[in-house]
This record gives C-alpha cells, structure tokens and sequence, in this order.
C-alpha cells in the first residue's frame, strides 16, 4: 500500500502539482483527511520540509485514498455555480465499488458533463489509490 501511494505522490511531486485535498472511502464512508503541513507543489525547499508530518492511515481491502487538486471542486458551469464536494462526494460513494481506475474516470465524467461548454480555468489532478 504505502510503495504505491509513494510512487502517486513522487510522480505529483516531480510535476509540480498541488494537492491539497485528501479523501479517503472506508467502507462506504467518506472521510476527509486533513494532513498536517502545506500542500504538495506549494514550496520545495525548507518551508515544505519543516511544515511535513508523518501521519498513518487504516486501511482496509477496499479502501480508496483520493488526492485531487481544487480545479476539481472548483470547476464551474455556465452560470458560476462551482462542482463542489457534494458532487465529488457522491460520484466517489457511487463508484467506489468499481475500483480506482474507475472511481478517477466517473470523476473526470462528471466534471466535464457538469462544466459543459466552460473553459477549464485551473489544472485538475486525480489520483486514487486503491487497497486490494
């Protein structure tokens, strides 16, 4: 579990990237996690290296670890109206079931179906880690 969710995290890390929003689903309930220090991406040097804690997670088979940027929740439609987290949440209740893989792409559905015809206006990361 922890080599793959490392290998997500260098891969972000080494494309610059803020990912500043945890979920994580634990048989059917959605947690939020909020990790001690400053999002991945905002500073590379002492100030991430100082702010940093380590931090354990349960997990069991079946359990998805969700990291996404806010241009997922920060997406917007053609009247403003963000995608927000109540949406997020529900597509990952919905396909938890699926796997990571599709949990990712029911999100990525959802956002473009929601957002239609309006421009992106900030980047969108996914990245779901899945206990098998």
């Amino acid at each position: 579990w922890s080599d793959n969710l490392n290998e997500c995290i260098k891969k972000a890390i080494s494309k610059e990237i803020s990912l500043n929003k945890i979920l994580t689903l634990c048989r059917e309930n959605i947690n939020p996690i909020n990790a001690p220090g400053i999002a991945i991406g905002i500073d590379s040097g002492d100030v991430f290296d100082k702010s940093i804690k380590s931090m354990e997670l349960k997990v069991e088979k079946g359990d998805i670890l969700l990291l996404y940027t806010d241009g997922v929740n920060e997406a917007s439609d053609i009247r403003g109206e963000e995608f927000g987290t109540d949406r997020l949440n529900k597509t990952l209740a919905n396909t938890s079931g699926l796997g990571a893989e599709k949990v990712v792409k029911a999100i990525q559905n959802e956002v473009i179906s929601f957002s239609g015809d309006v421009p992106q206006n900030d980047d969108i990361t996914l990245i779901a880690v899945e206990k098998i």
